[in-house]
């Protein structure tokens, strides 16, 4: 603007740095982004596959293999999705039949995935399946699917429709070009603010309805199957540095006028394409980093994110910063660089004689090198800051505050990249849409016309946008989630006694919510008293625990593939057999089964090590039949009062439940609840051995 030539002159000495940066940026990049959320959702997804538990052809392998088959044959039809895209000689040069025709092969390609897709779904797996606790079918995986794949063609339209030329924003900020540079910046903000609301409520829309189909491996498969067609994601985003770098070129070897406007057109798509080539990554990375985040609180042991604590609250404030903090440092990197690069370009037009008027050539690889430097040293702070803070913040603080540190970094860095790729693509084709001129208020202004440098100035705020702070924050919260995964099972360790703690009080306030709603309910309700278990002999050992005598262990195969092994004597296979043959005498509520040799230690919630095989095996029974519900019942000695023996029972009730939420099984299919030293198997309470006994976790069946 300065000199007064266009940018792709080859009098600019910066021309060639900003071809150079759109590949690297949007090609080399933007692929590297994608093929991580390619590469994590597919290994997620078959992480999940491991543990559902499937009665299929392939050795229980078939969910394990269904997202790798999705993944490669999706690269096949974005193959043959190329093949849609065709331009007819006759329609003439415009941006909207460009579009139309990189449409056609998107949607291609997404439609024979989504044909695929059904074949490799009922070819593969059986009819039904569980996943911790959840029942789903293999329409319900398909359905998923159909999810992932709707997600990514909504994300793409909707960006489209916010960056494209023509279309309501970009207009809106064309207009506002012409009352000057500040209200083209007000223009740019509210449409890349505006551009969040229908894409995070189609990703929100997606998690759930992919969650209703098919569970936890619904909404991974959903990632995966929306990932099927990154090849032609990936193509589509290429297609703008390509056509920007063919326009710079024509620019640069004064190829006729009618070549440049061609060049135009096919640039100004790209922008679109580049746009919704990033709106599709940062819905990928959303996804990803959902799974990670899913996989992080079951390897941390911590039972959930509670935001009512004030530390995990704090955490959730700290992680909604880093996302800002991160674009600040990355757009004052490009800020500084650009800096040093326009004093580049005007050092040489001061002291290389002749560049202006054609006749010497510019010191190109000054700029590229100005770029490339500051490409690796500026970016040095925020890339430290994306694996030191959650390190920093889980070792120091704790696995629950790390949680809601991620939880707050993934939402705020969604919404910023969403926000900035949008805004820094309306920027750059208000821009573009004066290239033919464009009419505001009657009157027509073309390139040079005050209302374009007011564009040109929205579009310099627009590219770190767009091409730097936007993408980078796809990798933010990759990255975060990652590091957190991997620190996991040190954080379950380091800080083992404070996570006990907090389920300690956490339980404790339960068993206070709880007594208080049973002194309020009436005199007239009482609670079901439960039976006293047939008793089973045994004997006591030198720990005082009562080891209950099972009879001869047999191994017992569940429907799921799995086995399990139990005393042919013990309650607990009396229970498996009952629920087996739908027993409807399981429904009484004094039917109560006692889980042996479980042993809590003294005076503790704390399970002792080892003992807890028999949750194993009542897990896997629950696993086995999703349909199945249970009732906890804890009970104590004699020994002490009863109000401290009522609130004990309960924590131990509460633990043996947690331990069945730790192993997958679903919350609203386990009730748990403390009887202190009532309803004894042994009433006479007067011997260790007896004591022992009365010391002890039943179950009852609630619903089969």
């Amino acid at each position: 603007m300065e000199a007064g030539i266009p940018e792709d002159d080859p009098r600019n000495p910066a021309t060639i740095a900003d071809n150079v940066g759109d590949n690297v940026g949007d090609v080399a990049g933007m692929g590297a982004d994608l093929f991580g959320s390619y590469v994590a959702t597919v290994l997620a997804t078959m992480v999940l596959g491991r543990e559902t538990m499937s009665d299929d052809s392939f050795g229980g392998f078939a969910p394990i293999l269904l997202p790798m088959l999705i993944a490669g044959t999706g690269i096949i039809f974005s193959m043959i999705g190329t093949l849609f895209v065709r331009i007819n000689d006759n329609e003439g040069s415009s941006t909207s039949s460009v579009q139309n025709a990189l449409n056609l092969g998107n949607w291609g390609s997404i439609v024979i995935t989504a044909i695929s897709s059904y074949f490799l779904v009922t070819y593969l797996l059986p009819e039904k399946m569980t996943l911790r606790g959840h029942e789903f079918t293999k329409m319900g995986v398909f359905g998923a699917i159909m999810v992932g794949l709707v997600v990514g063609t909504l994300m793409s339209i909707i960006t489209e429709y916010y960056t494209a030329m023509g279309k309501r924003p970009v207009s809106s900020i064309v207009r506002q070009s012409s009352t000057g540079h500040a209200t083209n910046i007000i223009g740019g903000l509210a449409v890349g603010m505006e551009s969040t609301l229908l894409p995070i409520l189609v990703l929100a829309g997606g998690i759930y309805g992919s969650y209703l189909c098919a569970g936890l491996y619904g909404v991974a498969i959903a990632a995966a199957g929306m990932m099927a067609t990154t090849a032609m994601q990936l193509a589509i985003d290429a297609f703008g540095p390509i056509a920007d770098n063919a326009g710079g070129i024509a620019e640069m070897s004064e190829l006729p006028k009618e070549v440049r406007e061609k060049t135009d057109i096919l640039d100004a798509v790209g922008n679109t394409t580049a746009a919704s080539g990033k709106g599709f990554a940062i819905a990928s990375a959303a996804l990803t980093a959902l799974a990670l985040f899913a996989a992080f609180v079951g390897i941390a042991g911590i039972d959930g994110i509670d935001i009512y604590r004030a530390d995990v609250l704090a955490g959730l404030f700290v992680g909604g910063m880093i996302p800002f903090i991160f674009s600040s440092l990355a757009i004052t990197a490009v800020g500084q660089a650009a800096m040093a690069m326009v004093e580049e370009v005007r050092r040489q037009f001061r002291e290389i004689p002749g560049i202006l008027e054609g006749k010497a050539q510019p010191e190109y690889e000054k700029c590229v090198a100005i770029s490339t430097d500051a490409s690796i040293r500026k970016m040095m702070l925020p890339g430290a800051i994306t694996i030191i803070s959650p390190i920093l913040v889980g070792f120091i603080f704790g696995p629950e505050v790390l949680g809601g540190f991620l939880a707050g970094a993934t939402v705020c860095g969604v919404l910023m990249g969403m926000f900035q790729n949008n805004a820094g693509g309306a920027w750059d084709n208000a821009k573009k849409s004066f290239e033919k001129g464009v009419d505001i208020n009657g009157q027509t202004y073309y390139k040079g016309s005050e209302p374009h440098k007011a564009s040109v100035t929205g579009d310099t705020v627009g590219d770190p946008f767009k091409d730097t702070s936007g993408p980078s924050m796809n990798i933010l919260i990759k990255l975060m989630s990652i590091v957190s995964l991997v620190i996991a099972p040190t954080l379950a360790v380091l800080h083992k006694d404070k996570i006990e703690a907090n389920r300690k009080a956490k339980l404790e306030s339960l068993t206070k919510a709880y007594n208080a709603t049973l002194s309020t309910a009436g005199a007239g309700l009482q609670p079901v008293v439960p039976g006293s278990p047939k008793e089973i002999k045994g004997h006591l050992n030198e720990n005082g625990d009562f080891v209950y005598d099972t009879g001869t262990i047999q191994e017992i195969k569940l429907k799921g593939g799995k086995t399990i092994t139990l005393g042919e004597g013990s309650r607990l296979f009396q229970l498996y057999n009952a629920v087996k043959q739908k027993d409807q005498a399981l429904m009484d509520p004094n039917n109560w089964y006692t889980v042996e040799n479980l042993y809590f230690e003294t005076g503790s919630s704390d399970l002792k090590p080892g003992s807890d095989i028999q949750l194993n095996n009542l897990a896997e029974i629950l696993n086995d039949y999703p349909d199945l519900k249970i009732k906890l019942g804890g009970y104590t000695d004699n020994t002490g009062n009863e109000e401290n023996n009522q609130k004990l029972s309960n924590l131990r009730a509460q633990t043996a439940k947690l331990k069945l939420l730790e192993l997958g099984i679903s919350s609203d299919r386990v009730e748990a609840e403390g009887y202190g030293s009532r309803y004894p198997v042994c009433e006479a309470n007067d011997t260790d051995e007896c004591k022992a006994k009365n010391r002890r976790i039943d179950v009852r069946v609630l619903a089969l």
